[in-house]
């Protein structure tokens, strides 16, 4: 029994491996936020190119005398080499849209618009409130560049999920008051403007006939 409590009083006092076991306890702590630092670093870098992509699309844009479908698209691709070697992680969509201030409305309304990577783009149907843009400038036009940014981080272990910017960016006309657009591509624009809203009249059609269908179907079960 005295042989006992000698041995047990000696595994109690035991310090052997205490420093090991202490390791293996930290060391995962430890690996998680080192990795977990890198991969806020990595995003955060991301999210400031992605806010450099905007800015400088809005300055080339805004430089230009005239603007076309063409000079949208080559204003984003220069944009997009301040990305580096963030450029195969990085999905850019976005459009850029010339809006001029209409006194009568109180309203910014769409002089022209354009895609990059999207089909989609501005009508005359998206205008701004009075407010949205500053009015303490002499130019009749605002740049205004419109950008989503999808991340992969590289960090799959930490971050596996996939990361989502939307930037914007507002630039005043440098050379001009007004900055034009090719009247070739911007007839096609107002066409497909038209088309769009032909077709929204015709879905509102629709649903009113079938709505008055409806109601007819009503009044015979009621009669």
């Amino acid at each position: 029994m005295r042989k006992m409590s000698k041995a047990f009083r000696r595994m109690l006092g035991a310090r052997d491996g205490i420093a090991a076991m202490e390791f293996a306890l930290v060391v995962p702590f430890m690996l998680l936020l080192l990795l977990g630092s890198a991969a806020l670093f990595d995003a955060i870098q991301a999210k400031n190119r992605s806010i450099q992509v905007s800015d400088t699309t809005a300055d080339l844009i805004s430089r230009a005398l005239q603007m076309s479908d063409e000079g949208v698209a080559d204003a984003f691709n220069s944009a997009e080499m301040v990305l580096g070697d963030y450029a195969d992680r990085v999905n850019l969509t976005g459009m850029v849209t010339g809006y001029v201030y209409n006194p009568d409305n109180e309203t910014w309304e769409v002089a022209w618009s354009e895609g990059h990577n999207t089909d989609n783009m501005r009508g005359p149907g998206d205008s701004k409130p009075k407010n949205f843009f500053p009015l303490t400038h002499s130019k009749e036009m605002v740049v205004f560049v419109e950008l989503e940014t999808e991340y992969t981080s590289s960090m799959y272990l930490v971050t596996p999920a996939k990361l989502n910017y939307r930037e914007e960016t507002t630039r005043l006309p440098r050379y001009v008051k007004n900055i034009s657009y090719d009247e070739k591509d911007l007839k096609e624009k107002k066409n497909d403007w038209k088309d769009g809203e032909a077709d929204g009249n015709a879905g509102g059609g629709n649903n009113k006939n079938d709505d008055d269908d409806d109601d007819d179907d009503d009044d015979d079960d009621d009669d």
